[in-house]
């Protein structure tokens, strides 16, 4: 399924609107909930990832821990489903539409001062409160996974920061089955914000989310990740032996 708009609904309930983005792990649309009358917001997963034979199986269970959460400073996980499109599965996630923009596209528009990077770095660590407490690490905390609005960015002092964090519960899902599709082409996401552990392939646990989320106020007040490198090889090997730079 390409980046178009899908004309006919989703299990004959949703109806694509139109794409709000797209990478590795599929395409969000805006959508309308015909049975409730809402605006939502729908993640496609990729064609690829239905040649994992349990994945649809792992990718409804992680999806049901995820609708679980119930958090102001997460994005709540409405639905799941399967369609079917030329003989083949189509699953799909029913999300909260979540206005704003996300935190990457924020950083490349406009510096942040230290009170709103602050304010946006305790928000995420009140929803990592809540999903940690709940046996749920995100696993891929990043600024595209952070959506950010401000009602008067200009008057900071009368404006709160709305911060919701996306993709609980399905990131480390998701990015196994990528990691199992590259010679397909798959784009495997960033290793700028990746934990010490899981890049030396250790496991992950709420501490990696910790660590993760460190990485993004270094990125909200120095205007660049921790570190960078010519390669992801070479950038895992920084977050493993290298301090950043003070």
């Amino acid at each position: 399924m390409g980046t178009g708009v899908v004309v006919r609904a989703l299990s004959g309930r949703y109806e694509l609107l139109d794409p709000l983005g797209q990478g590795g792990m599929g395409v969000v649309y805006r959508a309308h909930d015909r049975e409730l009358e809402r605006t939502v917001a729908v993640k496609v997963l990729p064609a690829q990832m239905l040649r994992d034979a349990d994945f649809l199986a792992r990718f409804r269970r992680k999806a049901r821990a995820a609708a679980g959460l119930s958090h102001p400073n997460i994005a709540t996980v409405f639905d799941i489903g399967e369609d079917a499109q030329d003989g083949e599965p189509i699953p799909y996630l029913v999300m909260e539409l979540v206005e704003g923009e996300t935190l990457g596209d924020l950083l490349r528009r406009t510096p942040l001062t230290p009170a709103q990077a602050g304010q946006i770095a305790t928000a995420v660590l009140e929803a990592l409160e809540h999903s940690h407490g709940r046996g749920i690490v995100h696993r891929d905390i990043k600024p595209a996974d952070i959506m950010v609005r401000f009602a008067d960015f200009a008057d900071f002092a009368d404006s709160q920061a709305r911060v919701k964090v996306m993709d609980f519960g399905i990131a480390k899902l998701m990015s196994e089955t990528a990691t199992r599709l590259t010679s397909t082409g798959m784009r495997i996401g960033t290793p700028a914000y990746m934990s010490p552990e899981q890049a030396d392939g250790r496991p992950a646990d709420a501490r990696t989310d910790l660590y993760s989320t460190g990485c993004v106020p270094y990125e909200m007040l120095t205007g660049r990740p921790p570190f960078t490198a010519d390669s992801p090889a070479a950038m895992r090997f920084q977050h493993i032996y290298s301090r950043p730079p003070g």
